[in-house]
């Protein structure tokens, strides 16, 4: 067993507190602090060590390293962090390899300095190649922290990169490289953008981060998109390449999160309040030189998941986004549909990708404005369990509502959920477990206006799998 006691010292009464001297970080663990001398330790143990207490601790070492323990502790954190620390570097996990339908397989690396260099900044490059689209893409970035405690830096980057054709939605995705968003397998079109970008975060006030970006990117974009510019009334001319310059806000904001500092990066400890997420961003877009035109773009998301130890674990979120007219359809918010059951070449199951449109085709959908909602509700193991079989039944509605302006001057064009598209599905998961990794079974069907007429295309079965980590 262990025991743990908590010492108060130095008290004063009345003491001049302020509300703000109180940030949202509550523990705070310095990126040297396992290599710290026992030493250190003894300082601040009100009573000494006795020798009962001295050999369990050199029971726990010898135990720990016949059992690998600390190495075991450290890919563990790798591949929660997606990081590999070596020396002063750190390697970017998720850099190694990636797939989609786009690029095919990737492979590449990146390397990044860690606090064990400089406390002060950080410095970090990466490269890849695309098989499938024979491309390469690389990168790199410099930031300079200010200010910790507050997590204020400012950072300067380049990027010659591919990106999800209309995959202009906000996003809270982990850095780990197993995760259950397998939507980024499906990206099928890409736009090739060289960025250069200048940005200053930090927490503003209690648990609101914000970021501040001036960027410039040149758009070459997926070879169907296109930009119908009048000529004279009979002709147009196609305009596919463009300039983009661009200043950006993003904020954050999470009333009642705690925060856990560990070394270069924060964990959030939860919060009873949902988090809310929002961008404005002012731009110009130049369509090389025959128009120019303003661009506005509004995008706001919240997300929570209330627990209950009777019921299980409601999730719920809301995103929608606004981009005024004369932007390029590239610009636009492609809806994120899953689906890739082909009947007609015999693709009969799909993989489960939460927050995503699991009845909907892939690129079926594109918007200047929407609005989306998703919901899940996971009863956990509340509703069956024997023995170690422990499957976790999960309820899940997605809704989308959204419109596309000057769709006449496009080349690329979708259809537009401006009557509503919606599903509801089961998902049975934890059928098969082994070790960190679990597989179950999703069935979804669409209804409504974007039904099929044929109910079976409209029933989608796929496959579920997710990690335990």
């Amino acid at each position: 067993f262990g025991e743990s006691k908590s010492y108060i010292r130095n008290v004063k009464i009345n003491a001049p507190l302020r509300k703000r001297d109180f940030g949202p970080v509550v523990l705070r663990m310095q990126p040297r602090a396992l290599a710290m001398p026992d030493s250190l330790l003894d300082q601040y143990r009100e009573i000494p060590l006795d020798p009962k207490e001295r050999n369990t601790y050199v029971y726990m070492d010898s135990l720990g390293r016949a059992e690998n323990l600390d190495r075991k502790l450290k890919i563990l954190t790798s591949i929660t962090t997606g990081r590999i620390p070596m020396g002063v570097f750190d390697w970017e996990l998720n850099r190694l390899i990636r797939f989609n339908e786009y690029e095919g397989f990737r492979l590449g690396a990146g390397l990044r300095t860690n606090d064990f260099l400089s406390e002060r900044f950080n410095i970090g490059g990466y490269y890849g190649y695309g098989f499938r689209d024979e491309g390469h893409k690389f990168g790199g970035d410099l930031t300079v922290h200010l200010h910790r405690k507050r997590n204020v830096f400012i950072k300067a980057a380049y990027e010659d990169e591919v990106f999800e054709t209309g995959g202009y939605q906000l996003d809270s995705r982990t850095n780990s490289i197993f995760q259950s968003n397998f939507y980024p397998l499906l990206i099928s079109r890409m736009d090739r953008i060289r960025k250069t970008e200048f940005s200053m975060n930090g927490r503003v006030l209690g648990n609101l981060t914000a970021t501040l970006s001036a960027s410039t990117q040149k758009i070459d974009p997926f070879f169907s998109v296109g930009y119908r510019i009048p000529a004279n009334d009979q002709a147009n001319i196609i305009v596919r390449s463009f300039s983009l310059n661009q200043i950006s806000t993003l904020f954050r904001w999470a009333p009642g999160e705690k925060l856990a500092s560990m070394g270069s990066g924060e964990m959030s400890l939860g919060s009873k309040w949902p988090v809310f997420y929002g961008r404005v961003a002012l731009g110009e877009v130049d369509f090389s030189g025959y128009e120019n035109r303003n661009l506005l773009r509004l995008d706001v998301m919240a997300e929570k998941t209330f627990r209950t130890a009777l019921y299980g674990n409601s999730s719920f979120r809301l995103h929608a986004g606004r981009i005024s007219n004369g932007a390029p359809s590239n610009l636009f918010y492609n809806a994120r549909g899953s689906n890739t059951v082909d009947f007609a070449n015999e693709r009969y199951l799909g993989i489960v990708a939460p927050y995503t449109f699991e009845t909907m085709r892939v690129n079926e959908f594109l918007h200047s404005e929407y609005i989306a909602v998703h919901f899940r509700h996971s009863f956990r193991d509340l509703l069956f369990q024997s023995g170690k079989f422990k499957p976790i039944l999960t309820a899940v509605h997605n809704s989308l509502f959204g419109k596309a302006s000057e769709q006449e001057r496009q080349l690329l064009t979708a259809q537009t959920a401006e009557k509503g598209f919606h599903e509801s599905g089961l998902c049975i998961n934890r059928l098969i477990a082994s070790g960190f990794s679990a597989f179950g079974i999703g069935v979804f069907y669409r209804y409504g206006a974007y039904a099929f007429e044929k109910s079976s295309e409209n029933l989608v079965m796929k496959l579920s799998v997710s990690f335990d980590l």
